[in-house]
C-alpha cells in the first residue's frame, strides 16, 4: 500500500536537451540574434514591447507608415524589450494638392492589418453590469489595479488571445487606469452601469470631495472600456509581429459623428502597445486634442482648412474637385 505521508515530486521532471537541439538552437543564435535583423516570425512575441512614437513631417507619415519596425529609426531590441517605433499623428485640413493628399491616405489604409474608420464614434464599449464591484476586486493594498488580479479574475474576457498578448493588454490595463498624466482633464467618463449600493457607498465616500469622486467614476470608466475592447482592436494586437509591420488605426474624421472619451482611450491604449494611429481631418475640427495633452501626439495643420471634404479611394478622388 503506498505511503500517503510520501511527498509527491512527479511534477518535477527534467527535461534533457539532445545533441541536435543543442546545436539547433546555437545556430539559431547565430543566425537569428537580435542585432541580425534576419528574425523568425514571433521570435519575440514573449518580449515586452515599448512603444517610442516618433516626431514626424507631415510628409514622412506616408514613408514611415509603410515601412516594417525594424527599418525605421529608434528600433531596438534590449534586455527582452522591443522598442517599436510607431506614429501618433493627427492631420488638419488638406493641402492644395488634393490629389496627393488622398492619395497618402489610401497608401495607409491599404496597409495590412489596418483598421479604417470613416465615422465616429470609433469605438462603442459595452457596459459592465455592477462595474464597481468589479473594479474593486482587481485593486491592491493601494488601491490600484493589480495585473495578476485581472489577469486571475472569473471574468477576464481575453482568455482566447495567446499568454503574452493577455500579459501586456493586463499590464496597459492597470496603467491606463492610474490617471496617465497626458489627460487634459480628469473627469472624463462614460456611462456606467453602477447598482444602488455602489451608488450610495459614492455618495457617502465622496460627499464632500467632489473631484475625488470625479477621478474614481473616470477610472471606472478607462476600466470598463478597456474590458469590453472589441473583437477588432484584439486581432491587431494578436497578429502584431513586434519588429515587422506595425498594425494601424487610421481615422478620417470628416465631421460625421462624434470623437468620445472612449474613443480616446481605445487610442492611447492601442498606441501605448505600439500601433500606429493617424488621424485626417480635413476640417481642422477638435476630437483628440479634447482629450489629451498637445505634446503626446504630432498635430500637423495643412494650408486649406474649414471645409468637410468626403474620403474617396483611388482616383475618384480628383474629379470631385
Amino acid at each position: 500500500m503506498p505511503d500517503d505521508k510520501r511527498e509527491d515530486k512527479s511534477y518535477a521532471r527534467k527535461r534533457i536537451p539532445t545533441e541536435a537541439y543543442t546545436a539547433k538552437e546555437e545556430f539559431v543564435q547565430v543566425l537569428h540574434g537580435k542585432d541580425s535583423f534576419a528574425y523568425k516570425p514571433w521570435q519575440f512575441q514573449d518580449s515586452q514591447v515599448c512603444a517610442d512614437t516618433l516626431k514626424t513631417t507631415y510628409d514622412e507619415i506616408a514613408i514611415w507608415g509603410q515601412h516594417e519596425a525594424m527599418l525605421r529609426p529608434g528600433f531596438s531590441i534590449e534586455k527582452g524589450v522591443v522598442h517599436v517605433p510607431n506614429l501618433f499623428s493627427k492631420v488638419n485640413g488638406v493641402p492644395n494638392d488634393r490629389e496627393d493628399f488622398m492619395d497618402k491616405v489610401n497608401l495607409l489604409v491599404q496597409q495590412r492589418n489596418t483598421l479604417f474608420f470613416k465615422k465616429l464614434p470609433m469605438s462603442r464599449p459595452g457596459r459592465i453590469r455592477k462595474v464597481g464591484r468589479l473594479y474593486r476586486t482587481v485593486l491592491d493594498s493601494r488601491g490600484n489595479v493589480d495585473k495578476d488580479r485581472l489577469l486571475g479574475s472569473e471574468l477576464w474576457p481575453y482568455r482566447g488571445l495567446k499568454l503574452s498578448t493577455q500579459e501586456a493588454m493586463a499590464q496597459r490595463i492597470a496603467a491606463m487606469c492610474s490617471m496617465p498624466d497626458f489627460w487634459k482633464h480628469k473627469s472624463f467618463r462614460t456611462r456606467l452601469n453602477l447598482g444602488m449600493v455602489d451608488k450610495l457607498r459614492d455618495y457617502l465616500l465622496y460627499m464632500n470631495r467632489l473631484d475625488a469622486r470625479d477621478q474614481y467614476y473616470m477610472k471606472l470608466s478607462t476600466f470598463q472600456v478597456l474590458m469590453t475592447i472589441e473583437e477588432k482592436f484584439c486581432n491587431l494586437l494578436q497578429n502584431f509581429d513586434f519588429p515587422m509591420e506595425i498594425p494601424k488605426i487610421i481615422i478620417y474624421n470628416n465631421s460625421e459623428g462624434e470623437f468620445t472619451f472612449a474613443d480616446a482611450v481605445m487610442l492611447m491604449f492601442m498606441n501605448s502597445l505600439g500601433v500606429d494611429v493617424i488621424i485626417f481631418n480635413p476640417a481642422g475640427t477638435s476630437d483628440i486634442e479634447n482629450f489629451v495633452k498637445a505634446g503626446f501626439f504630432d498635430s500637423h495643420t495643412l494650408d486649406n482648412t474649414g471645409s468637410r471634404v468626403p474620403y474617396r479611394k483611388g482616383g475618384f478622388f480628383k474629379g470631385v474637385f
